[in-house]
Order: structure tokens, then sequence, then C-alpha cells
């Protein structure tokens, strides 16, 4: 790796247009000169975003990197007594998740206005209320185990992540179980810490000294309960089906790891748990104790990614609390915007209960518009290939936040935050594989666009006297929900974000693409949530926000930095297999030919790539005509649950 001293300018920020380098292909591979030119473009644009990543890393953090507030657009705010009635397997783990079913509305926008279009649509969705097991978490975290802080914060502190994290765990369970009611209960268990001056008896036993300055008995039994091996507290939001339901972010230590205090403190054990809000207090006036700084809202972070590690069925791994081991503020900050993030917390309780939404929004990060199915693998090689080789694991967590808090400014504090909690290799193997789960309400909910599918495109929609039409057009437009029913069945969308390469005839387009070619175009904007309460009662929510968030993926963050020193990487042949672009092209073809339109009598639906494909389809059938609906929804079905069960082997092997 090497490196030169340059002015951010000379970093190459805008994603490169990698779509017309195979615009003008009819056959799904593109040739050697094609890739050359791709895998060049592509080298510029992340060599010049991991040469600003190792900046931040060195120099300390953007403080937009340590907002999570950035990323509440139209986040819906999480709700009293919300009807629980569905127990499902959530992720690729065969764990239960307790789910209340709500959903989205999306409206036509007005100046797109067609008579042959539905000008309201509404997508259910689930939202995760309850987990039938406890997450494993230990103090065994490498990642930001020395918080760097932002630039303003210069003196050294300790390292207290860890903790806070548990505390906010506690705290964003307590308030479910205060907005829940009924049967909903807080507690604690028999297992605490056992605070005192002396070390532990054990000499193999590591103690941890934590002052937790002057508490009354209450508090003092609440940190006995955060500081506890296993479970030290318990949220337990529903009895149901004999299965026990627990908070999202309930956890059980796993490591060893004792505490004492710099005084004795005597503790009855027969307390009632602290509320939510005196539990955000309590954490708070540690956090002022210590002047933690940037790490309270970190730690909230990675808090809030504890149900993606259920997704995954990954362990949580958090920084050992450290006297030392921080960079933290010079002065006392004012903690008036902390007090606001109690407020806010509904928001995030409802961003944290959909762990699909969050891994589509941080592993969007690594999409950007302009980049076509057969172009992915060239475009993640040089990140993924050069230059996260031979990086060792934790610096590797650590730029690889940085690149996606780069990529996605909004999402920069919930990137640390992953870091932290050790969940990055699981999101890169998504990444990888380009298999990570896709949600439609990722970039209205966040403000980070993950799918060609946001944007609605621009200009008219064919060219060359009305003969040609580009593809992601088209599939956009097959998505749209007709007002008259036809026998495609289009509603849900494409299950990969990497648009389609290429051009179609006109000619060969359904009549649902083609009654629109002379439309100004149309876009679906979401508008609304809906929740369902125990009551029947219908909540329409328009979110955190009134501005609608913008698709604009270029890096318009303020330059950290007078200088920043560019790096070279060492460039590797890539893969011969092209994992990842034969799997995004195989998912959006896919979803086209299944769909019901078939297959159009053009030369790219007899590469190699999807030959086997397009000969399964056509002895099941498809040349006779459509599939019934019945028949389609059960395939789907079928197909959904068949790779959430491979993935789960995936993470078992």
């Amino acid at each position: 790796m090497g490196s030169s001293t340059i002015g951010l300018q000379g970093c190459s920020l805008v994603t490169p247009d990698l779509s017309s380098i195979v615009r003008d292909n009819d056959i799904l591979q593109p040739s050697k000169e094609q890739e050359d030119l791709a895998v060049a473009k592509s080298r510029a644009y992340w060599y010049s975003i991991a040469s600003l990543a190792h900046t931040y890393l060195d120099h300390g953090l953007a403080p937009e990197f340590t907002s999570p507030q950035l990323a509440l657009h139209k986040v819906p705010k999480f709700r009293s007594q919300l009807k629980s009635q569905c127990v499902r397997i959530l992720g690729r783990t065969p764990i239960s998740a307790l789910c209340s079913e709500a959903s989205s509305t999306w409206k036509l926008v007005e100046d797109s206005d067609c008579d042959a279009l539905e000008k309201e649509v509404t997508k259910p969705a689930w939202v995760q209320v309850g987990t039938a097991c406890t997450i494993p978490y230990s103090f065994r975290g490498e990642p930001f185990n020395h918080w760097i802080g932002i630039k303003t914060e210069k003196d050294p502190g300790p390292n207290y992540l860890g903790i806070l994290t548990i505390g906010w765990c506690f705290i964003l369970s307590a308030q479910l179980i205060e907005m829940q009611g009924g049967t909903a209960v807080m507690r604690y268990t028999n297992s605490f810490a056992n605070f005192s001056e002396k070390n532990p008896s054990s000499p193999s036993e590591e103690a941890h000294n934590i002052d937790l300055g002057e508490v009354d008995e209450r508090v003092a039994r609440w940190w006995s309960a955060i500081l506890a091996k296993r479970e030290g507290w318990k949220a337990i939001v529903k009895n149901d089906f004999q299965t026990e339901f627990i908070a999202p972010w309930s956890g059980s230590r796993t490591c060893e790891t004792s505490f004492t205090t710099k005084r004795k403190i005597e503790i009855s054990f027969e307390q009632k748990p602290l509320s939510s809000d005196e539990a955000f207090y309590a954490l708070l006036n540690f956090a002022l104790l210590h002047n933690l700084g940037s790490q309270f809202l970190i730690a909230l972070t990675t808090a809030m990614s504890f149900p993606m590690h259920r997704y995954y069925g990954m362990d949580v791994k958090l920084p050992l609390p450290r006297a030392h081991g921080a960079i933290v503020p010079v002065d006392i900050l004012d903690t008036s915007s902390w007090k606001q993030v109690k407020q806010e917390l509904p928001y995030y309780m409802t961003l944290s209960c959909s762990p699909e939404v969050m891994i589509s929004t941080l592993c969007g990060s690594f999409w950007q518009p302009d980049i076509p199915c057969n172009m992915v693998s060239q475009w993640l090689h040089p990140v993924l290939e050069e230059v996260l080789d031979d990086v060792k694991e934790t610096r590797c967590q650590e730029l690889v936040a940085m690149i996606g808090a780069i990529c996605r400014p909004t999402m920069g504090a919930f990137w640390i935050g992953a870091a932290v909690s050790g969940i990055i290799p699981s999101l890169l193997r998504s990444v990888r594989k380009a298999k990570s789960p896709l949600d439609s309400n990722a970039f209205p909910w966040t403000g980070a666009p993950q799918s060609f599918m946001d944007s609605a495109g621009s200009g008219p929609y064919t060219w060359d006297h009305s003969k040609y039409i580009s593809r992601p057009d088209v599939w956009r437009l097959l998505h749209f929900s007709p007002t008259e029913e036809d026998d495609l069945s289009y509603e849900y969308g494409p299950p990969t974000p990497w648009e389609p390469c290429g051009v179609c005839l006109t000619t060969d387009c359904a009549l649902r693409v083609t009654s629109h070619l002379k439309c100004r175009r149309h876009e679906y904007r979401y508008d609304h949530w809906n929740w369902k309460l125990e009551n029947s009662e219908i909540v329409e929510d328009y979110g955190f926000s009134d501005e609608y968030p913008s698709l604009s993926t270029v890096v318009s963050l303020e330059a950290p930095y007078t200088k920043v020193t560019r790096l070279s990487f060492e460039e590797k042949e890539l893969d011969p297999e092209r994992e990842a672009s034969e799997e995004a092209s195989l998912d959006v073809f896919r979803w086209f030919i299944v769909g019901g339109e078939g297959l159009p009598p053009e030369r790219i639906y007899h590469d190699d790539l999807l030959h086997e494909m397009c000969e399964q389809l056509k002895d099941d059938d498809y040349d006779d005509g459509p599939v019934e609906d019945e028949h389609r929804d059960l395939e789907e079905h079928v197909l959904k649950d068949k790779d959430r069960f491979e993935a789960w082997l995936d993470t078992i092997a």
C-alpha cells in the first residue's frame, strides 16, 4: 500500500457510471476491455473513499458520524400496545420472533399521475416486538477498543462503550415493556455483579475497576444488574404458544469479566427495576462523570444492532471496559442534545426492531446507482479484495465502518455501532454474495438509497424514435400497480438492488410497459406507516421528518482536513467466478421472467448464464401461458423459505 499527500479535491468521490460501458451489449457477459475499464473506474472511486476513511481513523471522526438522528427521515414512532399476532422465523436462525403486523402506504406522485395506475398502494410489513432467546454477548470485542473520538475530543480517558451499550439495551427494553403494558414485565434476576473494593480472590480472574460515583441504592442495584454475568435483568414481552418472548435487546453475558468499585456498595436486592427514564438518567450521569462524549450515542447505535445479531445468529462482542483507551472531550459537553435522544427513543426502537431495514440500509452503502448487475464483481473487487485485503480483522471492521459512513453519512453512527458490536463480518458476507435482504422502506426511512428501484429515473422512457427503452425502466414499469389486473405478477420488487443491464426493443415489451411509453415518468413515493393497535385502531404515522430524502449518493461531507493521504493498493486479478455479478444477474432476470413476462426473443436470454434457468422455466410449462396466481404465490413462498434455510446453513457451516 503506497501513499501520497493531496488535497481532498484530488479524491474521486463521484460514483462512476458503469452501466454506460455495457449499455449497447446484447449479451450478458462483458468483454475483457469493458471489464478492465470498469475495474479502473471502480478503483479510482474506492481508493479515494478508502484514503478518506484512513484519514478519519488516524485523526478523528466527523461529528456527523456520531449523530444517529441524521437517519431519522421518515422513520415512524414506535407505538404503545401494538397488536402482536404473529410468531415467525426472522432471519437466518430457527429462533422464533414475536412480530406486530403493520403496513406502508405509497402514493403516486401527482405530476406523474396516470389513469392506468392505482393512485395508492399498501405494502404489508412486520415489526419485531420480541424474541424467544437472549443474544449472547461478551466483553471480548476488538474494534474501537481504543475509541478515537471526534476531531474536537483530545484528552485521554476511559473506554466504556461496552457497558454503556448494555445500559442502553436495558433502557430500550424497559421502554418497550412500559409501552406494551398488560402482562409485559421488567424484573431483575438472581444474577448480579457483587461490587467491592477488593480484587477477586482468584488470581486468574481479571477485575476491572468501575467508578460509579455517588449513587443511591436503587441506581447501585441497577448497575449490579447491568454488569452481571449471564442475565442480570429480564424484559418479558409476552408468554404465548408456550413460549416466553423477551425484548429484542435482551442479552446474556458469556464472559467471566469481573468488576470492582472504588468503594464498597451495600445493595438491597429486593428492588424494583428502574424505569426507562430513571435508567436513562443513571446512564447519562455515568457518562457525565467520566466525560465520555461521543461514546454515549455510539453506544446507543451499538445496542440497536443487537436484533441484527439475532437475525444472523451471531454473538455480540463489545470492547472491554477500561479506565484508559479513549479520546474524550477537552471540556464538559452541553447535554441538551443527549436529553433529546430520550424523547426520540421510540423512533430508534422502530428502526432497531426492523433488522431487515437495518441490514438493507447498511449493506446498501456498497450499492451505488449506474452499476449494472453484470458489473457487480468488477465494482466490488477493488474494495473487498484490494482495499480490505491483508488488513487485520480489527482494523478491517473499523475501516469498513468508515467507508460505509462516508458513502452514507446519514448512517455513519450506525456503521460505527455495527463495528463496535462485531456484526460487520456478517454484513460483508451478504455484500460479497450480493444476497443481503432488501427492504423498500429502508430508503424513505433513513435517507440512504439502496436500490435502482428507489429512483424513478429521468427523461423520456424511450429514445431513437421510441425504438428502445432501458431495462431498468422496464423493470420499474412492471412493478407499478395497474388499475386493471393482468396475468403478470410483479407486486414485490426485485430481490437485488443491482439494475438489469442494457436496453430492450419496445416491441418486445409487455402491454404493462408499452402503455406508458408516452407518459411522463411515474413515481410511487412513500407516504406514511400504518400501526395496528390492540384495540384494532389503525394509526397513520408520517415519520420523524416532513422532508423527503434526496437520492443523491455523491459524498457531500465537509472536508475534515485540508490534506488527505491518497493511498494506493496492490492490484489483483478478478475472481474468475464473478460470483457477485452472476448472483445479481440471475436474481434480477429471474424476477422478470418468473413474474409472467416470459422469454422475449432477445439474444441476451440465450446467454450461458441465463440458459439453464430459462430452459428450466420452459420445462415448467411457461410456454403454455402465465402461471396461475395460486401456484405462483406458493412457489414464491417455497423459494423464500428455501433461501432462508440455505442462508442459515451457511452460518453454521
